[in-house]
């Protein structure tokens, strides 16, 4: 079992094989885990289960040309900043097959003052974690463009 999303100071992502999660999920809840939810997913995402995957990723990464960047790009594999397209590379290549930092990464963000985050898709979940993270932070949704429409407007910009 391996810790794979560290998402915010209230919510860690575990992932390994079944049975093994479902044991580790029964010894947090008897050690005072508030929830513990079991995720549809298809696969063991950000775990050492998927270094061969990782692997086939990297080489073609490797034949793939990326423009420089032209602002730093945060990183969630590394909570770091990237500012070159070796160092993209790098981080993506991390992407597979090891855990995603979101909450350092967010962490990094606010220490450097990015205190408005506009999460662009549908759904509220980065938004709610953003909001665990530093409850200070003004945090929006992008669902329609009508939505980008009224942020535009709006006092923030």
């Amino acid at each position: 079992v391996e810790a794979v999303n560290f998402n915010s100071p209230s919510q860690i992502v575990i992932s390994g094989k079944r049975e093994k999660v479902e044991k580790a999920a029964e010894q947090l809840k008897q050690k005072g885990a508030r929830r513990v939810i079991a995720l549809p997913v298809s696969g063991a995402f950000h775990t050492s289960f998927m270094r061969k995957a990782a692997e086939k990723f990297s080489r073609e990464l490797d034949k793939t040309f990326f423009s420089e960047p032209t602002c730093p790009i945060i990183t969630n594999t590394f909570a770091e900043y990237a500012t070159n397209s070796e160092e993209i590379k790098k981080a993506l290549k991390r992407q597979i097959d090891h855990p995603v930092l979101w909450e350092d990464a967010m962490k990094k963000l606010i220490s450097g003052g990015i205190d408005l985050f506009l999460e662009v898709g549908p759904g509220k979940v980065l938004q709610g974690l953003l909001r665990k993270i530093d409850g200070k932070v003004s945090v929006l949704g992008v669902q329609t463009p009508q939505d980008l429409e009224k942020i535009k407007d709006s006092s923030h910009f």
